[in-house]
């Protein structure tokens, strides 16, 4: 509603090319797509990321006998960066910043990577602060500095709570978009006083035993490393 106001105040009604990218606004806006995983990568980044990753080994007109080596060596790399994370989760000590049981719980499931990832999460949930609006059920997130912060900031969200307390739903989307539990969904967790994450927001590929998940011929490889 905001762009057609923004679009006719601006006289800008019948220029083309602004009219037709207002008009396709839900295949590039994110607030459109929140809601779709995409673990945090959007548009094409994927394709872009490997076309980036294939040039720093393989030059452009490069033949093909010399594309095939450089590939082959290119997944040795890549094997061995993640040989090296698996070895940092395993072997690495994780630091708690608050010494929560919830804390506690996520770095016994999370890979090293991942949980600080989580501890971000739960260092931001220190600015927000809740109002229950249905006991147990649900609950605004406001941030403990809405009145000084830019007006285009979100500073309250709202967090509805299942029956079971297992499953909580964040209007953020950022568990829909990335897999991760988002700083206002932990704050009400240990509001209700969960001991653990909930196994409906432990998304496997993010955990340790994710390379259960694996596809054959990928399981044949890691096994052959062992």
């Amino acid at each position: 509603m905001a762009g057609r106001v923004c679009l006719i105040s601006m006289g800008c009604k019948k220029n083309t090319f602004l009219t037709q990218i207002y008009e396709t606004r839900m295949k590039r806006a994110k607030p459109y797509f929140m809601n779709f995983f995409c673990a945090k990568m959007t548009s094409t980044q994927r394709s872009e990321s490997a076309n980036h990753l294939l040039k720093g080994y393989v030059p452009s007109g490069s033949p093909m006998h010399f594309f095939v080596r450089q590939y082959e060596k290119m997944q040795f790399d890549r094997d061995s960066e993640e040989s090296y994370q698996e070895k940092r989760t395993k072997l690495g000590g994780v630091v708690l910043a608050q010494n929560l049981p919830i804390e506690i719980h996520a770095s016994k499931i999370y890979t090293r990577a991942m949980f600080e990832n989580f501890g971000e999460m739960l260092y931001e949930g220190g600015s927000y602060v809740l109002v229950e609006v249905v006991p147990c059920r649900e609950y605004i997130a406001r941030h403990v500095k809405k009145d000084s912060r830019d007006k285009w900031c979100k500073n309250e969200f709202l967090v509805q709570v299942n029956e079971l307390a297992d499953e909580l739903k964040c209007e953020c989307g950022m568990f829909e978009h990335f897999g991760m539990v988002c700083s206002h969904a932990l704050k009400v967790m240990i509001q209700l006083g969960l001991q653990e994450v909930p196994a409906k927001h432990v998304l496997k590929r993010w955990t340790r035993d994710a390379r259960d998940i694996l596809p054959p011929e990928f399981i044949r490889s890691q096994k052959d490393q062992e």
